[in-house]
This record gives C-alpha cells, sequence and structure tokens, in this order.
C-alpha cells in the first residue's frame, strides 16, 4: 500500500510541476497573421457480417443464409 501511495504522490507532483512552470510560447506569432487555408482528407468505412437461419416446422430442419453490407465513404474539407 505504502508503494502505491509513493507512486501516486510522485506522479501528482510530477503533474503539477509540469503545469506549474509551462508558459505559452508567443514566439513569431506576427507570422501567422493574415488569410491562411487548409486541406484535409480521411476516409471511413463499415462491415456488417451477419447469418439468418430459417426453420421449417414440418421438416425440422432449417436453411442457413449469410451474407454482408458495408462500405468505405471518402472524407475532405477546406
Amino acid at each position: 500500500m505504502k508503494a502505491l501511495r509513493t507512486k501516486l504522490s510522485t506522479y501528482a507532483i510530477a503533474l503539477l510541476f509540469v503545469f506549474g512552470y509551462s508558459t505559452s510560447s508567443m514566439a513569431g506569432s506576427s507570422d501567422f497573421a493574415g488569410i491562411y487555408g487548409a486541406l484535409w482528407a480521411g476516409g471511413g468505412g463499415a462491415e456488417i457480417d451477419g447469418t439468418h437461419t430459417t426453420r421449417d416446422t414440418t421438416a425440422d430442419v432449417g436453411d442457413i443464409t449469410q451474407g454482408q453490407v458495408g462500405g468505405i465513404v471518402p472524407l475532405g474539407g477546406y
């Protein structure tokens, strides 16, 4: 228990140290003034696998049907 407490205390002190001594960087901020543009692109997709079993009550047998559906979607923006 003491080892866990010591480890958590060390992490907490390190986290407070990092946040306490960090400063925001403003060097060269005038270089980014004016009109700017950006483009991005990506892709996403999904697939679903499924099965369906039909049951014939008179013969006590069934047919198994398997299928897949899915697609890919291109994404982009400016």
